[in-house]
């Protein structure tokens, strides 16, 4: 196992390099821009991650190309910006983890790991409807077998909706199955990803997904049932997220 490491400044990756020696981890470690490029070609690598210290502007086309050559590593933006727009910015892109120094360093090794098992557990299924095909492992999405052109993060958005099809899923439920326990809600951020989802869907696709004003979100599992929820039936599904 091992992941791959860049500083946009050179620094805050030698503690980084200690701690995964320690858990066995082999990092590779790209002293500048062109390195990090070249050890991209490695396709093994189990995360990505970038300590950096500027706006994600600066760094938004080589997240880009991460993340079209890496749909299955773990990506992680590690920095002092305390910024919530530089986080949603950089959760926009696609990243998956945004750790703000200080933290545990115990969190990025679970996270690793946890990500290691599955990528490499060949008994992850893909999540079946009678329309929707999505493969976990390959992270390729379909809808009557054809395929859908979706972000990391629209793709996580679906998966999550259709694995608890039926469910209604509230905003932090989501937030923390897509972006992680250890990042926080950001206004709105939930609901521009899921428009943008349902812009890039078929239009009865789209339908399955209802929106549950102030609670969050549900898959319907047939797109005729998708009708605009009466206040009545609101209130009756806030009542039950509230018990």
């Amino acid at each position: 196992m091992h992941v791959i490491l860049f500083s946009t400044d050179g620094s805050g990756v030698d503690p980084l390099v200690r701690t995964f020696a320690g858990h066995r981890i082999d990092s590779q470690v790209a002293r500048s821009l062109e390195h990090t490029l070249d050890l991209l070609q490695d396709k093994e690598a189990v995360a990505i991650i970038v300590v950096h210290s500027g706006s994600p502007t600066l760094l938004g086309h080589i997240w880009n190309r991460i993340l079209a050559e890496h749909p299955k590593a773990l990506t992680v933006t590690i920095t002092k910006n305390q910024s919530s727009l530089d986080r949603a910015a950089f959760l926009g892109l696609g990243v998956k983890r945004y750790y703000i120094q200080p933290f545990y360093h115990s969190h990025l090794i679970g996270e690793v790991v946890s990500h290691s098992s599955r990528m490499k557990d060949p008994r992850i299924p893909a999540v079946l409807t009678q329309q929707f095909t999505l493969d976990l492992v390959g992270r390729e999405a379909k809808y009557k077998e054809k395929a859908l052109t979706l972000t990391k993060t629209e793709f996580d958005l679906l998966a999550a909706l259709i694995r608890r099809r039926g469910s209604v899923l509230t905003r932090l439920q989501l937030w923390e199955e897509v972006w992680g326990y250890e990042s926080y809600p950001l206004a709105n951020t939930i609901d521009v990803h899921m428009n943008r989802l349902r812009r890039k869907l078929p239009a009865e696709a789209a339908r399955q997904i209802r929106t549950i004003y102030g609670v969050g979100y549900q898959f319907l599992t047939e797109p005729e049932l998708a009708e605009p929820l009466t206040v009545p039936q609101q209130l009756t599904v806030a009542r039950l997220q509230i018990h």
